[in-house]
């Protein structure tokens, strides 16, 4: 592998989602599997929901996949991809926020080792 390709597979393994740069990450990851659902015509196979074949066909187990993988996939574009990008956005705000009102204190006292160095984070 070039170094390259090993820096593109470091960065997506050691992946933080819990930041503003992970939510828009996750919500452009997931938005690209949409997208590819629906180049792929996955969109044919949610008839079976209604009980009516794509193919005229039986449903076996392969056209009932690839309709959940379809459905999943745009349930996670129409609700998680919104959420994921307004959490980002709140996320940097609450950051900015958080950097501006900390004090430029040349000494350390024990209040400030409990404000994070790196801004606001919800989770580790």
């Amino acid at each position: 592998m070039t170094d390259e390709r090993k820096g593109w597979l470091r960065e997506l393994l050691t992946w933080r989602v819990c930041t503003p740069a992970g939510f828009v990450k996750a919500a452009v990851v997931l938005s690209l599997l949409y997208l590819i659902c629906h180049l792929a015509g996955l969109r044919e196979y949610t008839s079976i929901m209604s009980g009516t074949m794509p193919a005229g066909g039986p449903a076996g187990f392969g056209l009932l996949f690839l309709a959940c993988l379809y459905i999943l996939s745009y349930v996670a574009f129409a609700l998680l991809v919104p959420v994921l990008l307004i959490a980002a956005l709140l996320f940097t705000l609450a950051n900015l926020v958080w950097r501006k009102r900390e004090p430029a204190a040349e000494s350390p006292s024990p209040a400030a080792s409990a404000i994070p160095q790196r801004g606001f984070w919800i989770c580790g």
